[in-house]
């Protein structure tokens, strides 16, 4: 179960380790013998990268390196050419998702270090009225953590709350669920 944190401490989410693929990365593919496979292609919220032919890679937990191998080996069937498609990582961004009481619900492209104040304001800002009073972060790997916004605000720990992995919901809500203390 997820606990209220106090914004000012330090997060037990350990920080995403930049050579393991998130949702936000961006690779650049290029065939010299296929147009249709040439373009840029985003890992999506969940981890999954969606490619020309209906090729689907799920990222999960994988390198960068393993993936740009998985691409080639996928694409390797379509082409009797062993070095007929070179993939490169061309954005390193993460994707979040913002749901609840904000004014543009929706997913976000952010730098690792984005403040969630900058958040706040990709997605429109809060609702001004029916304001929310707590932010219910859920990660990729199924853990919550609960801040409340009234403290976050007056404090003024902007800065504490960072290090995103890719795939988090940061879901803004008026009350706590039963359970969620």
């Amino acid at each position: 179960n997820p606990v209220v944190s106090d914004a000012n401490k330090t997060s037990n989410i350990k920080e995403q380790d930049p050579s393991i693929v998130a949702p936000g990365y961006l690779f650049s593919i290029h065939s010299t013998f296929d147009k249709a496979v040439n373009g840029q292609f985003r890992v999506d919220i969940d981890g999954q990268l969606q490619l020309p032919y209906n090729v689907k890679i799920k990222t999960n937990g994988k390198t960068i390196e393993q993936v740009q191998k998985m691409i080639i080996a996928d694409f390797q069937a379509f082409f009797k050419s062993s070095n007929a498609v070179s993939v490169e990582l061309a954005e390193r961004k993460y994707l979040v998702e913002t749901e609840g009481l904000v004014l543009k619900s929706g997913k976000y492209l952010i730098d690792q270090k984005t403040s969630l104040d900058e958040i706040i304001t990709q997605s429109g800002g809060l609702l001004p009225v029916n304001q929310p009073n707590y932010l219910k972060i859920k990660y990729p790997d199924h853990k919550s953590r609960i801040i409340d916004l009234k403290n976050y605000f007056q404090v003024g720990s902007a800065k504490k709350i960072s290090g995103w992995q890719g795939g988090e919901v940061l879901f803004f809500q008026k009350e706590l669920n039963d359970g969620e203390v």
